[in-house]
């Protein structure tokens, strides 16, 4: 599990807030997720790359 968690990486985006308070995306393989915290989008990347295989 620790390699994949790896390959994301994460992006502090304060400018692109909209509806949320802050903004962090996580970018892994491909996929992008973007959430309140650097921790919400990193787990939801995750489970979305859980998802798929």
């Amino acid at each position: 599990m620790k390699n994949k968690e790896k390959k994301v990486k994460t992006y502090h985006l304060p400018q692109q807030k909209g509806q949320l308070s802050d903004y962090w995306v996580a970018i892994c393989d491909g996929n992008v997720e973007g959430a309140e915290t650097e921790q919400e989008a990193i787990k939801k990347i995750l489970n979305k790359r859980k998802d798929l295989h």
